[in-house]
């Protein structure tokens, strides 16, 4: 996941400063016209007014669907004079098999209890070979209109501490937009700006069309300025390297689960599989909670991509908070464990208002056991077979 890559990312070697990327979350002004006018990301209200689906219409845009109710602007290699097309096999698009409708594009695949709260932050400590070296953080936003479609915004940090950035400075951040009903990615960007390397790379995906756009432009202190385009066929129900971990948080997980999803990762079309692997109990800033331990592979075309093992571990509750994440590299082990968290407000309402949006005060810290708790069933999720003490009551 996206988390494993930032905080693997805080090992390295040390070098120069270079020019960093545009930061304000606007698109590139030399983005293609159509890819800018659909992936713009707007706040609910001001989408509704303009959002493609309340217009009507059916999208011109080069390589648009016939006969479909959905009305985005469609990715075409048109659109951009230099992108490059992708090497991946062809498929058939959707069309050809069926009709492109909102439910067989979009599937509500929403959870009965939904884990992802409103302003819910994660805070992690990273630890390499057991010294600690930065930190990073994970933050639902609120939810935004992309492509005529309701999403979920969530934004990451990772930086190194002022010890280890002397040898290397880090301060990356991302951030994912994954539709509200059907969990796919819309929109997945990273944000590099480090000793050696800045890097701006961005990931536009457009189930109608089965299409994906990945722009990836980068500084480096040995190669200069080195610039990437390509357009790639997606498959259905497809996720970004940050929208898998949250897409993982919905699901039952039940031990000896096996679970396959697409995944679009850098202009490739991967395989995420994830192993569960069971329960264990581990220290958190909510004192010892039971948890659920995954192991995620990445595959392509067939093959492991994997240095070492990774492990990922949530609360084994309707909250599935991540309470740790272990990635073995060639030397040693990095872990990122959760220091602090904030639960958020509550679930994000079908429609929200600026009052339901606002975010709760209370947080969870690693630093102090006297944290508020609420009104926690604590219900045991399907699936969820073995039994390791009390479950806390830190969710609402």
């Amino acid at each position: 996941s996206s988390l494993t890559l930032l905080i693997t990312g805080l090992v390295a070697c040390a070098g120069a400063n270079l020019a960093k990327f545009n930061e304000d979350g606007q698109l590139p002004d030399d983005l293609p016209v159509g890819l800018k006018e659909q992936f713009t990301t707007r706040e609910e209200k001001a989408a509704q007014v303009s959002s493609p689906s309340s217009a009507g219409g059916q999208s011109s845009a080069p390589g648009s669907v016939a006969n479909t109710t959905v009305t985005e602007t469609s990715l075409s290699p048109k659109d951009g004079k230099s992108a490059q097309i992708s090497k991946a096999p062809a498929r058939p698009s959707q069309s050809s098999t069926k009709k492109n409708t909102v439910e067989n594009v979009y599937p509500n695949r929403r959870p009965k209890v939904d884990p992802i709260w409103l302003g819910e932050r994660h805070e992690f400590a990273i630890d390499y070979l057991g010294v600690n070296v930065g930190n990073c953080d994970l933050e639902v936003v609120s939810p935004k209109m992309i492509s005529g479609r309701r999403a979920y915004h969530v934004k990451g940090r990772g930086w190194s501490n002022d010890v280890f950035g002397l040898f290397y400075r880090i301060d990356d951040r991302m951030e994912s937009l994954f539709d509200f009903e059907s969990l796919v990615s819309h929109k997945f960007r990273i944000m590099l700006d480090e000793s050696r390397v800045t890097r701006d790379s961005q990931e536009f995906n457009d189930p109608v069309q089965a299409k994906g756009f990945f722009w990836n432009r980068m500084n480096t202190t040995k190669k200069g300025y080195v610039e990437k385009k390509i357009f790639v066929d997606i498959p259905p129900l497809s996720q970004d390297s940050l929208s898998q971990l949250y897409f993982l948080r919905t699901l039952p997980l039940k031990t000896g689960d096996h679970l396959t999803f697409p995944l679009i990762s850098e202009g490739r079309v991967l395989v995420s599989t994830a192993e569960v692997l069971g329960r264990e109990e581990l220290d958190s800033p909510m004192g010892k909670v039971r948890t659920v331990k995954i192991r995620p592979e990445t595959r392509y075309q067939g093959r492991l991509k994997r240095v070492g093992d990774s492990f990922v571990w949530l609360t084994d509750d309707d909250r599935r908070i991540i309470v740790r994440v272990e990635a073995r590299v060639k030397l040693g082990t990095v872990a990122a464990a959760l220091k602090k968290f904030d639960p958020g407000s509550g679930p994000i309402p079908p429609e929200s208002s600026a009052e339901e949006l606002r975010s709760a005060p209370s947080v969870i810290d690693s630093g102090s056991k006297n944290f508020q708790t609420s009104n926690g069933s604590g219900k045991k999720r399907a699936g969820n077979d073995e039994k390791i003490g009390p479950k806390p009551a830190y969710f609402r």
